[in-house]
């Protein structure tokens, strides 16, 4: 349950990162893939702005026009984005995104655990990412079990932080499948048919910590398909700065 919420907060703010073609034009809710693909509203927003490689600049009330519903949520800090930027690369599978908040922010975690929130996120002030398009390919190519990925992004965390920061007691109590993480990588792709999420963080014991959500059933999937099992792994060695975007390195 820790996983599905933080997933689902992160995925929710990073689905702000796009809009339209021409960043003075009003937000359009029907960039968004259809609910039989993407059953939530923002996330389907998100993927349709990414196909179409947006050039956007989003303020605080450009947001709250696109999804009141999402300002009057709580467990969500719209009212303290300030800006969101994406600014495709011409000429290449790169574009650059910057989110803007108000000041740096920490609150508690979006989910109850014996009547409490067990813990924290902390965000930086300003957020910048790089984003990398890939085109049809093969992961996991040295294992049987093989996946051909129809369409791939990768989100990469270049400056400032995102941290979850679990109570210990909660730690020892999940034995290990819970831990504190900085986030440094989204992977948003379809396979199968279905769209899928990945978020990607390093623990405090070094140990690459990951969630797999599933965009058309709008859920965290526990365990994932085999196939995507050991996703990020495809990603071990590979820099968002290389020159051919084509190949993963591995595993």
């Amino acid at each position: 349950m820790a996983r599905v919420k933080l997933l689902t907060l992160l995925l929710a703010l990073l689905s702000i990162c796009s809009a339209n073609a021409r960043a003075d034009s009003p937000p359009r809710r029907e960039t968004a893939l259809p609910e039989e693909e993407v059953k939530d509203f923002f996330f389907g927003y998100f993927i349709g702005l990414l196909a179409a490689d947006a050039n956007a600049v989003l303020t605080a009330d450009d947001l709250r026009s696109l999804a009141p519903e999402y300002d009057a949520d709580p467990n969500f800090p719209f009212h303290r984005i300030a800006k969101v930027q994406r600014k495709p690369t011409m000429g290449s599978d790169h574009a650059e995104i910057r989110i803007d908040f108000t000041e740096e922010m920490e609150f508690d975690l979006p989910f109850d655990i014996l009547g409490y929130r067990p813990g924290s996120i902390s965000l930086s002030q300003t957020l910048r990412l790089r984003e990398t398009r890939f085109p049809p390919l093969q992961v996991n190519r040295e294992t049987r079990n093989q996946a051909r990925l129809d369409l791939l992004w990768v989100l990469e965390l270049r400056q400032g932080n995102v941290f979850f920061d679990f109570d210990g007691w909660l730690d020892t109590l999940a034995a290990g499948l819970i831990d504190d993480m900085c986030v440094r990588r989204l992977y948003v792709f379809r396979f199968d048919g279905s769209w899928y999420g990945v978020l990607e963080g390093v623990g405090h014991r070094g140990r690459i910590i990951t969630g797999t959500y599933d965009f058309q059933q709008n859920r965290i999937v526990v365990p994932p398909p085999k196939e995507l099992r050991h996703f990020s792994d495809n990603f071990a060695g590979w820099s968002a700065d290389a020159e051919d975007q084509s190949r993963l390195p591995g595993p």
